[in-house]
């Protein structure tokens, strides 16, 4: 049959309060069925001598009385052929049946357990373990043999022998189910066998007193499976400290080591009949020597032990109380036992928390820590009570403690949370008693690691300083003072800041100068800006600062600015960082100068200008505006000096400058001609010139504008087209114009000789250009002044004899050549007197007269 029809620790408990019985009993109970405990050489033995003080069962003590909550593993036992033949294999109909008669033998122990606190309760499990062996087939002395393989199949204990192996499953079953005891019970299969025992010694069930476990076959010798209820019973007793009672002899044993009942007729005496002994009942513990209805051994009082407790004074809130509580076991009679008990401990009364250290009250011996939080500073009562879970025996502990701190309560610093770098500042913080708000009055205390100074009525303080910009938190960083009290002394550590805490920013401001040019006008402002912040966080100074020296300066030359001081408006600060600016403090030198003092009017006059900074004698960039235009139309004396500069490098303004004179000059001209000049003749044109600054009479020459002659009736304008002065140079002029009309004359000639005697010459001259008359001309006939009746004509009445008058006219004008008319007319009027008078001498006279008119005519 496989291990799974019946899985290990699938517990079912027993709690029955009725009286049950077992059929008849007629077989005898096998010799020496309770084996001693074999207690030998282990390594586990060190955990037994290591629980002296400890009142809990340990690994030796699996089952002492009978009281309580126990476990039992049923463990059917079958051989896999590995080693013996495979004679017996169970069925699962029969491990069932043998599940209901071990529980019916357990049933009738918890039916006759006669106290109500504990209950007696056994939980019971079962599994099927394989082994090499046919057990049967073997000595029951080969229990060592199998039991290991057994239970190593099914993964329960370990050790170095069988029965430390059993004693160490048994522990298991105890741990892992939490009961008070346990013990296993192994079923070996003896269905085939003829007589169902073990070989030798012939035993069919057998049991180690105290346990941890006992041996029984399926069909239990004579007795049957239907009777295998009583073979467990019978063996439990034993499991738990019962000796036989058939055998004839008075043994003492169990935890009480009390004496057996020999021959009673009871469940430990071989054939028995439905009941326990006293000897029995002593040796599984249940007395009531008391009579007060529960069992005495686990009558045990609470016992509290303090392993470290507070002090009386101390300045941790979390007020903690650590001990032992255990319950003084009923002693152990037994050779060589150890006194224990299942009674459990119970927390009932406390301040604060109480915790198990191995997680749970649920034991004899109970590690625990008490932790009361003090919720103020004051006195404070920490207690614990502890009773047991039987019969509610009380163990109690209390203490006073004292819970103070050092409280920090005021605080004082600078006036101004900003200071100055390099400063040296004084923080002092007030301490008091936190219970009873009284001043600390010595000890050491750390305010940012220096050792305050005790300044009296609580308050300490410290100096501070800081060489570089930083903010600084000034904090208590510890107290370690001495508390007196009626309660005793201790050193206080702790302590609460009530108060604000001092934050310190040790500063300065920035300073950064600057200027936006780097030359000014002497006795000018110069230009210094500058941007101020706080170094600690760049927020914009609020104040004003002072310069090393005026901001106008009237002399040329460099002067260095930096900062001297500063007035913080905000903070109060001092302390500043300041760069520097060099400003030159500059103007022009001019200096004016020309080649020529008289020019043309309209020129450009040379003025030259040699300009520099006076500071570094460098050339001047920029432009220097004079006083007067450089180009002048009106003559006259003018005085040029620098008005104004434009300095294209610094933006200067000032300047010296001297003055130079220019004057702008002319020639005037006049010229004069005749209006009419003969052609081919030169024009008669003369001038007078001077220059018209001064009057000064010109020295030079001038050039007319065109030949002053021509060949050619015009109408010619004359003026001056250049010149040369010979003492200035100059070029320019004003000059007039004159119109001279190259021309010849033209002339109309009338003769009237009608009249005797009287001729009568009229002569028009005219200018051909233009006819214009010739006035004012001298003109004579025949050498005889002719008048000017009229503008251009001349008139003379002749008186002439002749019957021909010869005519010869000179006009003269200026300009032109003498202007010859000749000729001759007939004297009409004479010829007519005359012509009778002398026909001859007509004839010849107009002969004459003709050949006269024909000279004319060719000249």
């Amino acid at each position: 049959m496989s291990a799974e029809s019946l899985s290990l620790f699938q517990q079912s408990s027993l709690t029955i309060n009725e009286r049950g019985a077992f059929a008849d009993i007629s077989p005898s109970m096998p010799p020496s069925d309770a084996l001693p405990p074999r207690v030998g050489p282990s390594p586990m033995l060190g955990s037994y001598f290591s629980q002296v003080d400890d009142p809990r069962p340990g690994f030796w003590e699996t089952s002492e009385y009978m009281l309580g909550h126990v476990g039992v593993l049923v463990v059917f036992v079958e051989s896999n052929g590995g080693l013996d033949p495979d004679l017996e294999n169970w069925q699962e109909w029969r491990m069932n049946l043998v599940m209901r008669k071990v529980r019916s033998g357990l049933d009738w122990w918890v039916a006759r357990y006669p106290f109500h606190s504990p209950p007696l309760e056994f939980k019971i499990s079962s599994a099927v373990g394989y082994t090499r062996y046919e057990p049967i087939t073997r000595n029951s002395t080969d229990e060592s043999l199998w039991i290991p393989e057994v239970l190593a199949s099914i993964n329960c204990g370990s050790g170095e022998n069988y029965y430390i192996y059993a004693a160490s499953c048994a522990n298991e079953i105890r741990e892992k189910w939490s009961t008070d005891w346990a013990f296993l019970i192994f079923v070996v299969d003896s269905l085939k066998d003829e007589d169902g025992m073990f070989a030798d010694p012939p035993r069919f069930a057998y049991a180690y007193i105290n346990g941890p476990f006992m041996v029984i076959t399926y069909d239990n010798d004579d007795w049957g499976i239907d009777r295998m209820d009583l073979v467990v019973a019978h063996e439990v007793g034993h499991i738990f400290g019962a000796t036989d009672e058939y055998n004839g002899e008075k043994e003492n044993s169990g935890y009480l080591y009390e004496p057996d009942s020999d021959g009673s007729r009871c469940i430990m005496d071989g054939n028995a009949g439905p009941c326990i002994s006293v000897g029995t009942q002593r040796q599984i513990g249940w007395i009531d020597d008391d009579l007060d209805g529960y069992p005495d051994i686990l009558e045990n009082e609470p016992v509290i032990i303090i392993e470290e407790k507070p002090p009386n004074i101390t300045d941790n809130e979390s007020i903690k109380l650590e001990g032992v509580v255990k319950l003084d076991p009923y002693p152990c009679r037994r050779p060589y036992c150890r006194s224990v008990t299942i009674n459990k401990v119970v927390p009932i009364n406390y301040t604060g928390m109480i915790y198990a250290l191995d997680g749970k009250f649920d034991s004899a011996f109970e590690k625990f820590l008490l932790v009361y939080n003090a919720s103020a500073a004051g006195r404070h009562q920490v207690s614990v009570s502890f009773s047991e879970a039987i019969k509610n025996l009380v163990a109690s502990y209390s203490q006073t403690v004292l819970y103070t701190y050092v409280l920090v309560s005021d605080s004082r610093g600078p006036e101004f949370e900003r200071v100055d770098v390099g400063s040296t500042q004084t923080v002092e913080y007030r301490l008091k008693w936190a219970h009873d708000e009284s001043a600390v009055t010595s000890g050491n205390v750390l305010i940012n690691g220096v050792l305050a100074e005790n300044r009296g009525d609580g308050w300490f303080g410290v100096t501070i300083t800081k060489n570089d910009v930083d903010a600084v938190t000034i904090n208590v960083d510890s107290v370690n003072v001495t508390l007196r009290t009626s309660e005793g002394q201790a050193v206080i550590r702790k302590y609460v800041v009530t108060t604000h805490p001092v934050n310190i920013i040790f500063d300065r401001v920035n300073i950064d100068l600057s200027s936006p040019k780097a030359r000014f006008d002497v006795d000018s402002l110069a230009e210094i800006s500058y941007r101020a912040y706080y170094e600690y966080d760049h927020r914009d100074f609020v104040g004003s600062i002072r310069l090393n020296q005026p901001l106008r300066q009237s002399n040329v030359g460099k002067y260095t600015y930096t900062v001297v001081g500063i007035d913080d408006e905000q903070y109060g600060l001092k302390s500043f960082k300041s760069n520097s600016v060099d400003i030159i403090f500059d103007k022009v030198l001019i200096t004016l100068r020309t080649p020529r003092e008289r020019i043309d009017t309209g020129l450009t006059a040379p003025v030259i200008i040699d300009a520099r900074y006076a500071y570094d004698y460098q050339r001047f960039s920029g432009q220097v505006f004079l006083s007067s235009p450089l180009t002048q139309t009106t003559t006259g004396k003018y005085t040029y000096r620098a008005v104004a500069i434009s300095d294209e490098k610094y933006g200067l303004s000032k300047f010296e400058t001297n003055e130079v004179e220019v004057i702008f000059d002319r020639i005037v001209i006049n010229l004069s001609a005749p209006p009419r000049v003969q052609v081919g003749k030169t024009a008669p044109i003369s001038y007078t010139a001077h220059y018209e600054y001064d009057g000064e009479k010109f020295s030079g020459k001038i050039i007319f504008n065109r030949d002053v002659s021509s060949s050619r009736i015009e109408r010619a304008s004359f003026t001056v087209s250049e010149i040369t002065d010979d003492l200035y140079g100059l070029r320019s002029f004003v000059s007039n114009e004159v119109i001279v009309i190259f021309d010849s004359i033209i002339h109309d000639l009338r003769v009237d000789t009608y009249a005797p005697f009287i001729a009568r010459t009229v002569i028009s001259l005219n200018y051909l250009s233009d006819n214009a008359p010739i006035t004012g001309a001298e003109v004579s006939l025949n050498g005889e002044s002719m008048s000017e009746e009229e503008p251009g004509r001349y008139r003379l009445d002749k008186i002439v004899f002749s019957p021909i008058i010869d005519i010869e006219i000179v006009a003269k004008t200026q300009n032109f050549d003498p202007y010859i008319v000749e000729g001759y007319e007939l004297m009409i009027g004479n010829i007519a007197l005359y012509v009778g008078l002398v026909a001859l001498a007509l004839v010849l006279a107009m002969r004459r007269a003709l050949k006269k008119r024909e000279r004319t005519k060719n000249s």
